[in-house]
């Protein structure tokens, strides 16, 4: 036998551990009972546990390497077991695959046990990846990975999974961690204390997702090496606190997009000693950490930083930043930088080179508190989205309290008229007022000073000064007034309170931030801004989403009547906003455009042809919303109750003949695999290293030879075999003649096969 072959016979283990107990000399083999002791009554079947157990072959991802072990699948327990071995099994498939080769689904696995000890070496890319009921993993504390190189996605998207146990966990020779807890939304507590990551270069990813995670603990963390630290945290919900070490060296890292994205609840954040000269990518970094109060970038050099959208959006505590040291010469995205920051208060932008900059909308939009904005000679306002209310004023040789500034701007009439190389200056919202430094007290009085005369009104009381008017105005999104103004008096230091008017049509955008305040001395405005409604037919079944893109309860279906009231862009989408925190795909709304590749048929949703109805080549369609599958190809909508094929328009539909991974445009794996025998839309295709692939889009690829193969002669004469490795009967191919076969080689009963078909296959030997 190999000395790499571990396969265990199941059946006459489970036999003999059968008659070791009862003492019975046949007994089958997949039959144990329920108690350790024997019935009394071996005639009662109700004494005995029927059980059914499946061998599931394990294998290795390298074609050359024969290494094998034989799992063992419970359906009653519903427990996968692993043997343990004396040789590092290399590269191991993903546990799923390994199911679903043999027709079992890793969703019907609730635990894991491993008999261990286990050695496996290489990689272990998406391991235990994908299954989704799994509640625990028994022996991870006997899995040997001192030879392990590449733990990507190691435990992702085990939703399950409460705990697991790290401790003897030897991660010396792991160059990349990316992903390895993506998805895992119950794990609270990850304890990584045993992890030695000098040699790591990759942990993007690494605890994103991990919804339910309340602090991480990384101080004994080396990351010297590390390149990539994108979206690390991020949709890390629940998580209170992260602990850097002093070992953490950001030094070499060039992306960190993402990288705190939506952690919520994260109250302190210390970056103040990541060494950034490196990071060329910053979006959405901080994005919507809503309860950070403070965030140092002070000592941030970016210098080879493009990209910061979003990079600072819906931090909604944060008063002030210091951005003083942003070198932003290179940098050509910023949109909506800061936006849905509603208590900044400050924000100078002054030192900003925005030579380069292609990206600029909503950057400086929705900053509800904003009353200080300092721009420079390199700053560009217009397009920003700056909508603060009140008047914007530069302050020139005046003061905070007092500017003396000729411009006199709304924040719309201030994105228009700035012009750089005359207007950069410290603008001030009017009506604000502000902490300055004091001058100099004067020398002290005499020790004796003369009594004071006092004033006329001898009954001692200040008499009240009157404020300056509030203006309160209602308009709509476009400037268009809805009601006459309303014009409030009072005294200096007295208190008002604005109301919110009622129109037939409209829905308040936001309420001001100034609604209730105090007379000053300046004059002060308050608008309150409208957004009119627009019914619009739902084409497409509709779910609702929160402004982060996340998923509420409710769903509108095609044929409805909905009210909208604005347009969002989240997360680079567009979507309509319903009012509430609620918004819709606007692709399911108005859908898109797309240009037809080839003459269509339209069909109804039974998929029956509507007569006489053809579209012609080139001509532009309306589709709403993603495809829709229907008796296993995919349609998009074009209006009610009408269909078109998917691959009508830009793509092409193949069939998967050999099952496929997926991979980036840099051929490096991605989460996901396509089973033979799957529709797909292909989009073009793509030489990547050589080798070609086909694009289905969003930077994802599948190997062409999977899809449409190659031509190999036969230099035997060959017989076809079924995926049971039975012989086709009657069917035989003649030596010299040209196959097309379907990816590698697959490893069948010791052999390997090419494939030539849907469940067809010919011996690799007879090419």
């Amino acid at each position: 036998m190999n000395k790499h072959h571990f396969r265990i016979k199941l059946t006459t283990y489970l036999a003999t551990i059968a008659m070791t107990v009862v003492g019975l000399s046949i007994i089958k083999p997949q039959t144990i009972f329920a108690s350790a002791s024997p019935p009394a009554n071996l005639a009662k079947e109700t004494k005995i546990a029927t059980r059914e157990t499946k061998t599931v072959p394990w294998v290795s991802t390298d074609i050359d390497d024969n290494s094998e072990l034989s799992l063992s699948y419970d359906s009653t327990s519903k427990t996968l077991t692993i043997p343990g071995n004396s040789t590092a099994f290399n590269n191991p498939k993903p546990l799923a695959n390994a199911l679903y080769n043999v027709g079992l689904d890793p969703e019907n696995v609730n635990h894991i046990v491993i008999q261990g000890p286990l050695a496996l070496s290489g990689s272990v890319r998406y391991l235990f990846k994908g299954f989704t009921f799994l509640t625990n993993i028994d022996g991870l504390d006997k899995l040997d990975t001192s030879k392990i190189t590449d733990m990507t996605s190691m435990f992702s998207s085990c939703y399950r999974l409460s705990d697991v146990n790290l401790k003897n966990f030897n991660t010396a020779n792991v160059t990349t961690m990316s992903s390895m807890f993506y998805s895992c939304v119950s794990l609270k507590n990850i304890d990584v204390s045993s992890f030695n990551t000098e040699n790591v270069s990759e942990l993007s990813g690494m605890f994103e997702e991990c919804r339910s995670l309340n602090a991480i603990d990384l101080s004994n963390f080396k990351t010297s090496k590390v390149t990539n630290t994108s979206t690390m945290f991020q949709n890390c919900w629940s998580l209170k606190s992260i602990k850097f070490g002093k070992d953490f060296k950001t030094d070499n890292v060039t992306d960190m997009n993402g990288m705190f994205n939506n952690c919520f609840v994260l109250t302190d954040l210390d970056v103040s000693v990541f060494s950034t000269a490196n990071v060329k990518t910053m979006s959405y970094m901080f994005g919507a950490c809503q309860s950070l109060t403070k965030i140092d970038v002070s000592n941030f050099n970016t210098d080879k930083v493009t990209v910061m959208n979003n990079m600072f959006m819906d931090c909604e505590n944060i008063t002030e930043l210091d951005l003083s040291k942003f070198n932003t010469a290179n940098v050509f995205n910023m949109k909506e930088m800061f936006q849905y920051d509603f208590r900044l208060q400050r924000l100078d932008i002054s030192g900003f080179d925005m030579s380069k900059i292609i990206y600029i909308s909503d950057m400086l939009n929705n900053l509800q508190s904003l009353n200080l904005l300092k721009l420079g000679k390199d700053n560009i306002v217009k397009g920003t989205g700056f909508d603060a209310d009140g008047t914007w004023r530069n302050v020139a040789n005046g003061t905070l309290n007092d500017p003396q500034g000729k411009n006199r701007w709304s924040s719309k009439e201030l994105m228009t008229n700035y012009d750089p190389t005359k207007d950069a200056d410290t603008y001030v919202r009017e009506g604000t007022h502000f902490d300055e430094p004091k001058p100099p007290v004067n020398p002290p009085t005499p020790p004796t000073p003369p009594t004071p005369t006092p004033p006329s009104h001898s009954s001692g009381t200040i008499e009240p000064i009157a404020g300056a008017e509030v203006r309160v105005q209602y308009k709509d999104k476009n400037g268009l007034k809805l009601a006459p103004d309303k014009i409030l008096n009072g005294n200096v230091g007295d208190g008002y309170i604005t109301q919110e008017l009622k129109f037939a049509g409209y829905l308040l955008k936001a309420r001001p931030y100034n609604a209730t305040g105090f007379f000053s001395y300046q004059p002060q405005t308050v608008t309150f801004t409208y957004l009119k409604g627009t019914e619009r037919m739902v084409m497409h079944n509709s779910y609702l989403y929160d402004i982060d893109g996340k998923r509420l309860p409710g769903e509108f279906m095609s044929g409805q009547i909905i009210t909208t009231y604005d347009t969002e862009n989240i997360n680079g989408k567009k979507y309509y906003f319903l009012g509430n925190n609620t918004f819709v795909k606007a692709n399911n709304i108005t859908g898109q455009k797309r240009k037809l590749k080839h003459r269509a048929l339209i069909y109804n949703q039974k998929v029956k042809k509507i007569r006489h109805a053809i579209l012609k080549r080139g001509r532009k369609v309306t589709t709403y919303g993603g495809a829709v599958k229907r008796k296993g190809r995919y349609y998009y909508i074009i209006g009610l109750n009408r269909y078109v094929k998917k691959a009508n328009f830009n793509g092409t539909e193949r069939t998967v003949m050999h099952n496929s991974y997926l991979y980036d445009i840099n051929g490096k794996r991605k989460p996901g695999e396509f089973m033979s025998g799957q529709i797909i839309i292909t989009y073009g295709t793509e030489n990547i290293k050589g080798k070609k692939y086909y694009l289905l889009g969003n930077n994802t690829f599948v190997k062409a030879t999977n899809i449409t193969g190659q031509k190999r002669k036969l230099k035997h004469k060959a017989l076809i075999y079924n995926q049971k490795v039975k012989k086709i009967r009657h069917a035989i191919l003649k030596r010299g003649r040209k196959v097309r076969t379907f990816g590698g080689a697959v490893k069948r009963k010791g052999r390997y096969y090419y494939i030539t078909g849907l469940k067809r296959y010919v011996k690799k030997a007879n090419f």
